[in-house]
Parts: C-alpha cells; structure tokens; sequence
C-alpha cells in the first residue's frame, strides 16, 4: 500500500511540474508574441498614419477616403508581418488565414470609420486626435482576432 501511495504521490508532483512548465512557458510564449504584436503594430502605425497624413494634408484628400486607403495598404504590410513575425506561421495557409484576416480587417474598418465619423463629424475633434485615441482600441481587440481566430 506504502508503494501505490508513493506512486501516487509522485505522479502528483510530477503533473504539478508539468502543469507549471507548461503555464510558464505558455506565458513566455503569449508575452513574447504580444510584445513582437507591439513591435509590429508601431510599424504598421507608421506606414498606416503616414499614409493618411501625406493623404490628406498633401495631396488634399478627404480624410475618410484616406483612412481606409491608408488602411488597405497597411492590410497588406500587417498579414505579412503577422503571419511571419508575430505568430511565426510558417504553412502556406495562405487562403484560409487571408480570410479570416480579411474578415477580422473588414471588421475593424467598419468599426473604425463608425469611430473616425463620429469624432469628426459629429463631435467636431481632429482627425489625427480621433485616430490615435481609437488606435489603442483598435489594436487591442486586432491582437484578440489574430490570436483566437487568424493564427492559432
């Protein structure tokens, strides 16, 4: 009897190792990927905002057909940049992840653009001041998609 106790015992210890490592390194994994999502998201920042910006300060387009060109083409650069960088994806899902990002994008465009009306149109504040305050957001509830229904 002594002998399936220790065995138990030690069967006990050992998934509680386990599930420890395990927690660990999941948590490792999760930050690790959130950190490169903030990396990432600061790029497409970039190359999304100054778009927007020569868009419309430049060449004098209305803010609204700039925000979602500007949007289109950081699309393209955020699914690479995803895929690669952030969740390290590697298969050639091409088609399927393409779609549920696309959706997930689609989404987030209609919301935003409810979001950029509003502040703009309706509340009367500056473009740049609704963008950066609805980024934070954006970007937040995007990781969640990305996460739970593009890459995982």
């Amino acid at each position: 009897m002594a002998v399936v106790t220790s065995w138990i015992n030690m069967r006990k210890k050992k998934k509680a190792v386990n599930s420890k490592f395990f927690t660990e390194a999941m948590s490792r994994s999760v930050s690790g990927e959130a950190m490169r999502f903030v990396l990432g998201s600061l790029s497409t920042t970039v190359v999304c905002w100054g778009s927007l910006i020569c868009l419309v300060e430049i060449f004098h387009v209305h803010y609204l057909v700039s925000a979602n060109f500007s949007t289109f083409i950081a699309y393209h650069y955020s699914f690479f940049l995803n895929k690669y960088f952030v969740f390290k994806q590697v298969e050639t899902k091409y088609i399927k992840q393409g779609i549920k990002f696309l959706m997930s994008q689609i989404f987030l465009l209609f919301l935003g653009n409810i979001m950029l009306y509003t502040g703009v149109d309706l509340l009367h504040l500056n473009y740049l001041l609704v963008t950066v305050v609805m980024a934070g957001f954006l970007a937040c509830l995007n990781f969640t998609l990305m996460k739970i229904s593009v890459f995982n």
